[in-house]
């Protein structure tokens, strides 16, 4: 699965919007075993990628919603916010998850860190691009 994700903040009144626009597409090739190519799940079919995506929040985050796929969880994480959609992403499709949430307009940065996932996500934000494989501060001014 190819993971590309995009970051964007605007400013209205009191509040920043931060939205992550995330884009998967599932590149598993033709002609694998079944253990590697799967189906796993009831109603899934040979190749099919299926899991959660999740986006971890800043714990002050508000209103958080998930476009292009089913939301099936969100709460408090530690000191952080969590939420989750459920994808799936058929042999050689694609498709766009998008995750928004607010936080104050004083809120002046976000720290984008790694996940375990190998090959690493790839980031932009602005004109800023790199390999989820290091955290990177994000100026959430240089966006909106």
């Amino acid at each position: 699965l190819d993971v590309d994700a995009t970051l964007d903040a605007s400013v209205d009144g009191e509040l920043r919007r931060v939205t992550v626009t995330v884009d998967l597409t599932n590149t598993t090739p033709e002609g694998l075993p079944r253990y590697l190519a799967g189906p796993y799940a009831e109603g899934a079919v040979a190749g099919e990628y299926g899991g959660i995506l999740t986006l971890t929040m800043p714990a002050g985050a508000g209103n958080p919603t998930v476009d292009g796929a089913r939301a099936v969880l969100a709460g408090p994480d530690g000191p952080t916010r969590v939420i989750g959609a459920e994808v799936r992403v058929l042999r050689g499709a694609s498709t766009t998850v998008t995750i928004s949430f607010d936080l104050p307009v004083a809120w002046s940065s976000v720290d984008v860190v790694p996940s375990a996932r190998v090959p690493p996500v790839d980031w932009t934000a602005g004109s800023r691009t790199w390999a989820g494989d290091r955290p990177v501060r994000i100026e959430l001014d240089d966006l909106s």
